[in-house]
């Protein structure tokens, strides 16, 4: 009846402004450039963060379960430095994502959670929940999550796996020059620790895949 028809299409208007807020809130995270550390530039950056701060909210406001928003949010508080926060957040997307039994996708909560974590130096945790998005999500290929899992192996201490993993991504891209830098830096720590040779200069992964 007509009753319907005008609840379906307001149900179909909000739905569609909820996507253009939150497409609108990833082009402002998109933005964002921490390599920057001007005035000018940590002012855009609280600019940008603070306006998808509150388009996410906006969303979250019409509809508390849009786990898209939420994990906007945690984007948010994680490039704020909230760190707890945005662990939070995103545990619980990850919790409502799995619990759906695959009607709900969001590999981004996933990874994002295990960015969290390795940020705050928990690299076995990060690496279990790289593993696990890895093989849920991407069937084991995904040469960025290779990375990451890499990465925070290589912050734990395990050289060696870490190897492994550079390894791995680099036979599926031989041709990206900043795998083959980061296997290499790899090698060469880990050489350093079995001969006790001491590094003085340390230098971090290639953040860009």
């Amino acid at each position: 009846d007509a009753s319907k028809a005008a609840k379906q299409q307001m149900a179909a208007m909000h739905q569609k402004e909820a996507y253009v807020k939150l497409l609108e809130a990833n082009v402002q995270l998109k933005a964002i450039k921490p390599e920057l550390d001007s005035t000018e530039a940590v002012a855009r950056t609280e600019k940008s963060l603070g306006y998808a701060a509150m388009l996410c909210k906006r969303v979250l406001e019409k509809n508390e379960n849009n786990l898209y928003a939420a994990n906007g949010l945690g984007c948010v508080l994680g490039e704020s430095g909230r760190l707890r926060e945005a662990k939070e957040v995103f545990a619980m997307c990850q919790e409502v994502s799995a619990a759906s039994e695959g009607f709900i996708t969001l590999p981004d909560a996933w990874v994002n959670l295990g960015t969290v974590h390795a940020s705050m130096g928990e690299y076995s945790r990060a690496v279990e929940i790289y593993t696990s998005a890895l093989k849920r999500f991407y069937r084991g290929k995904d040469v960025r999550l290779m990375l990451y899992i890499a990465r925070s192996l290589y912050g734990a201490g395990q050289g060696v796996e870490a190897r492994k993993w550079m390894s791995r991504a680099l036979h599926i891209d031989p041709n990206n020059y900043r795998y083959w830098f980061n296997l290499a830096f790899v090698i060469t720590e880990h050489a350093g620790a079995v001969f006790g040779e001491d590094s003085a200069k340390k230098t971090v992964f290639a953040k860009k895949c």
